[in-house]
């Protein structure tokens, strides 16, 4: 029995600031499973959350939606001052205080993780891979402790902010570190071992020392204990080919997001746009943060001409003067 529900159930966490972004991806994971879904959303203030495109609330894939407030106000979420990051990235820790207790397991999704193709067959597997299991959660290992540090850091694009990510001496992580951007959930475990109230302790307990917020809290505590999920389930947009057809998700990981300038156009970001476009009326989705930097590369990428290589050039030079001058 996979849930109670007897539909596969996945949760998103997020804010104000990605409530466009967790729509597109929800939009891309309802288009391409083959059966109804219910969706979970715990956002920071329910009042901010963004009216549902009827493709989204009529869609025939989607069973149910729920939302959550977040309530847990009193606790203080460290490594968040003067980052991009909120504190809604945090959020994953409380899933199991949030779900109704008839739901067995959770697909946890990061709002920047796009479907790709239908998932269903492969993720009922590793549900009950899971469940056979001695453990709670199922996901991506990221990092091997057996790997030569320095050469993983040299092959990133961030190999300063790299240096400073490497866990495991810094969290005393032992020999495999996972990403936390697609997660599966086995609940009913995880409420029995009491992981919620342990995950605060070890929040509490690593606080100083945490760089990658809730991943470093997850990943320090069970520090080795979970079902690894194949990277088809999580793929690096880095990492992803177009003509690939076997994986199911796409995370668009890294500071170059497809909605942001220097990320825009790469050739993965357009898979976001498209999935965008379903559900806005304009042909791409532009965020900044740095005004004078994001004017730097908009003319940088005019000169080298990659702008022109996007499906629609000129329509994305007008929302990017818009966005600007609202900016």
């Amino acid at each position: 029995m996979i849930a109670t529900t007897n539909y596969l159930n996945f949760f998103y966490c997020f804010d104000e600031n990605f409530n466009k972004i967790t729509l597109t991806s929800i939009i891309s994971l309802l288009d391409n499973v083959s059966e109804p879904i219910n969706i979970h959303c715990l956002h920071n203030n329910l009042s901010n959350f963004p009216d549902l495109s009827k493709k989204i609330s009529e869609h025939k894939n989607l069973n149910k939606i729920y939302k959550y407030e977040f309530k847990h106000t009193d606790i203080d979420f460290p490594n968040l001052d003067d980052s991009h990051i909120s504190e809604a990235t945090y959020y994953r820790l409380f899933i199991d205080q949030y779900v109704s207790k008839e739901v067995n397991f959770v697909i946890y999704i990061d709002s920047d993780v796009l479907c790709i193709s239908d998932p269903i067959f492969e993720l009922k597997k590793y549900i009950k891979n899971l469940e056979s299991s001695k453990y709670c959660l199922a996901a991506k290992t990221e990092l091997l402790n057996n790997l030569n540090k320095d050469v993983v850091i040299q092959k990133s694009e961030e190999s300063a902010m790299f240096r400073t990510y490497w866990p495991f001496e810094r969290l005393n992580v032992k020999n495999k570190y996972f990403n936390a951007g697609f997660m599966i959930l086995d609940l009913e475990k995880w409420k029995k071992d009491s992981i919620f109230v342990n995950l605060i302790k070890k929040l509490d307990e690593i606080s100083s020392n945490i760089v990658a917020w809730d991943q470093d809290v997850l990943n320090a505590f069970f520090n080795g204990r979970y079902i690894d999920l194949p990277s088809e389930f999580n793929k690096f947009s880095q990492h992803f080919h177009k003509n690939s057809k076997l994986d199911f998700f796409i995370h668009f990981y890294g500071s170059k997001k497809p909605w942001t300038v220097d990320g825009i156009t790469l050739d993965s970001s357009e898979i976001y746009q498209n999935n965008f476009r379903k559900i806005n009326k304009e042909k791409y989705h532009i965020k900044i943060i740095w005004r004078k930097y994001a004017i730097k590369l908009f003319f940088k990428n005019i000169v080298n001409l990659k702008i022109f290589k996007l499906d629609y050039p000129f329509s994305y030079m007008v929302i990017f003067f818009k966005t600007l001058l609202r900016k």
